[in-house]
This record gives C-alpha cells, sequence and structure tokens, in this order.
C-alpha cells in the first residue's frame, strides 16, 4: 500500500512540473513584457535625431560649447519646473492662504497624499498592473518636482558624453563618433546577430549593465 502511495505521490509531482515551471517563467516573462524589440536603424534614427538638436549651429558637428549652453538650459528649465512645483505644493498646502502651513494643514496635506497613494495601488490592482507601472505613471506628473528634476539630466547628450564620444580628440563630435559607441553596445546585446533586439536581449543588457555598475561601486 505505501509502496503505491509513494508511486502515487511521484506521479503527482511530476505532472505539477509543468505548471511550476511555468509559474517560474512567468516573472521572467513579464519583464521581458515590459521592453519592445528596437532593431539597429532605429538606434541610428535615434541618434541622429538628437544630434541634430545638439547641433544647433548646423555645421555638422558638435562642439563641447553647444554641449554645454544646452546643459545649462536644461538645467535652468529643471530648476525653473521645481521652483514652480514647489509653489503648487505650497499653494495647496496652505489652505487658509495665510503665507504659512499649520500643523493641521501639513498632516492634513499628508492625510490627502496618503488617500490618493491608497487609490492608485487599488486601481493598479484592479488593473492587474505592478508597482512599477503604478511609479512609473506618477513620476509622469512634475506635482512633486521630480520632473523638473529629471529636465536638469536629460533630454540631450551630456558633457560627459562629449568625453568619452570624441574618439580622435580633436574638440569635435561627428555623426559617424556619436553612433559609435551606441551601435557597439547594440552588436555586443544582439546575441543572435540578426539586426534586432528582442524584449528578452535588451532586458539581459540592461541588467548585465546594472551589475557592472554595482561591481564598480562595490570596487571602488
Amino acid at each position: 500500500m505505501t509502496k503505491f502511495l509513494m508511486i502515487g505521490a511521484s506521479a503527482a509531482a511530476l505532472m505539477a512540473l509543468p505548471a511550476i515551471a511555468q509559474t517560474a517563467a512567468a516573472p521572467a516573462a513579464e519583464k521581458s513584457a515590459r521592453w519592445s524589440a528596437e532593431t539597429r536603424a532605429d538606434v541610428e534614427k535615434k541618434v541622429a535625431e538628437r544630434f541634430a538638436a545638439a547641433d544647433t549651429n548646423k555645421d555638422g558637428v558638435v562642439t563641447q560649447a553647444e554641449i554645454k549652453a544646452q546643459a545649462e538650459a536644461r538645467r535652468a528649465e529643471g530648476e525653473k519646473k521645481m521652483a514652480e512645483a514647489r509653489t503648487r505644493m505650497f499653494t495647496s498646502m496652505d489652505a487658509d492662504k495665510n503665507g504659512q502651513i499649520s500643523r493641521s494643514e501639513w498632516d492634513a496635506h499628508n492625510d490627502g497624499m496618503k488617500a490618493k497613494w491608497a487609490e492608485r495601488r487599488e486601481t493598479a490592482q484592479a488593473d492587474g498592473k505592478d508597482r512599477r507601472e503604478m511609479r512609473m505613471k506618477f513620476k509622469g506628473g512634475d506635482k512633486d518636482g521630480r520632473k523638473g528634476h529629471r529636465m536638469m539630466h536629460r533630454g540631450g547628450f551630456g558633457e560627459k558624453w562629449f568625453e568619452t564620444a570624441d574618439a580622435d580628440n580633436d574638440g569635435r563630435i561627428t555623426l559617424a563618433e556619436a553612433k559609435a559607441k551606441p551601435l557597439a553596445r547594440f552588436d555586443a546585446a544582439d546575441a543572435n546577430k540578426d539586426g534586432t533586439l528582442s524584449p528578452e536581449e535588451r532586458r539581459a543588457a540592461h541588467e548585465a549593465k546594472r551589475a557592472e555598475r554595482r561591481a564598480e561601486r562595490g570596487a571602488s
């Protein structure tokens, strides 16, 4: 009898294996779904568009002066957005409009924020979205200044980019130089060399880069 029970249990375990494997594979599939496929031509187009925006005098090269001027403009715009966000927040908290925030107004603001987050969580769960998607949706706005902060660091080529992209160190970046490193990264990530990065390949490259950064931080 015991022998038959053991055989039955083993058979049940074997039958459950596909379901277990499917459950284990689900998170990986969900992660890959967050990435979209990207072709080599897509990368070239993105770089060309950013290069054209950075080449303010349209002479076919990007200089360090152009990069610095645009970085300053982004910083100024970011600071402006953050100042506007702080003003909006203060105005919304100052219920009696006396130019000061009382403890009761502060507490009311915090209670309101908690209620909004609870509502977002419920909506996200009802829609089957995860916490990451909910956070990304929240960051899409600039009510708390996050958008302004991001504008200080994004939107164009950065000053550090210039140092790495200027292959011949002549103080000028050509379109070919601008494309070189992004395309090299693409080719390294394109495991099957079909000219297209699948969602899985993009995610793998992203995670490898994160691991590399963590290792660098640990070594320093």
